[in-house]
């Protein structure tokens, strides 16, 4: 689970984001839930053992995709994820064609 803004929310396990490695108790959920709703949408997602990735797009003004760049995280700032301390960056050429 984790905030879908992260401005002026300090960074980390339980401040933007919560791993559940265990199926919570109600009241357990909804106190993260509450906790994280504070600052808008909550975003639920689903771990995945692996490599972290990322991913970031540009739109021009009319909402067409102008770039794509994405990452391959070398090391990650909290091993059940968060930002990338180290990162590989790949841009796709095409994407540089106008």
């Amino acid at each position: 689970m984790r905030v879908s803004k992260e401005i002026n929310i300090p960074p980390g396990l339980g401040s933007r984001f919560y791993v559940f490695w265990e199926k919570p108790s109600q009241s357990f959920f909804e106190k993260i839930f509450s906790r994280f709703a504070k600052h808008g949408v909550v975003i639920a997602q689903e771990y995945v053992e692996g490599i972290g990735v990322g991913a970031g797009y540009l739109f021009n003004r009319f909402g067409e995709l102008v770039a794509v760049v994405g990452h391959k995280r070398v090391i990650e700032a909290h091993v059940e994820g968060g930002f990338s301390v180290s990162a590989h960056t790949y841009i796709h050429p095409k994407k540089w064609q106008v």
